[in-house]
């Protein structure tokens, strides 16, 4: 459970970033967003 509690946060800290940040922020949360989701 506490696996799954990580990538739940990692996804939802990750896509915040996507949000509020600029284009260079996107691509990198992005990738790191895409790492998290494949693990979920």
């Amino acid at each position: 459970m506490e696996l799954t509690n990580f990538i739940e946060t990692k996804v939802n800290e990750y896509a915040q970033k996507i949000i509020k940040g600029g284009e260079k922020s996107d691509d990198l949360a992005f990738g790191q967003l895409s790492f998290y989701l494949s693990l979920r």
